[in-house]
């Protein structure tokens, strides 16, 4: 959480994965959220630098963030903080197959 005097100005979530082929642990930022009124003020960038040194606390060797798309804005955010594209994500919806309960 990131807070700008007494308000929340921002939140990112961070998940730690081992997947199978690869050998070291990576961590996801799986939400990152600003409110209307912080963004551009560098919140989202302090956010994501404590994301990625608790990723290395972690004992993870890679942060990895999945964007829509259409999220120029977010593309270029990433690009500049130092993240680079490497994959093109492919998604399969399944309706109806989990009803969240």
């Amino acid at each position: 959480m990131a807070e700008l005097g007494i308000a929340v100005a921002g939140a990112a979530v961070i998940e730690v994965h081992h997947p199978l082929h690869r050998r070291g642990r990576e961590a996801q930022v799986t939400a990152l959220v600003t409110d209307a009124d912080a963004r551009h003020r560098g919140v989202a960038r302090v956010l994501v630098s404590h994301a990625v040194a608790w990723a290395r606390r972690e004992g993870c060797d890679r942060v990895f963030v999945r964007v829509h798309a259409r999220r120029d804005d977010a593309h270029a955010f990433f690009r500049a903080i130092g993240f680079e594209e490497t994959h093109l994500c492919f998604d399969w919806s399944l309706p109806g197959a989990w009803a969240g309960g």
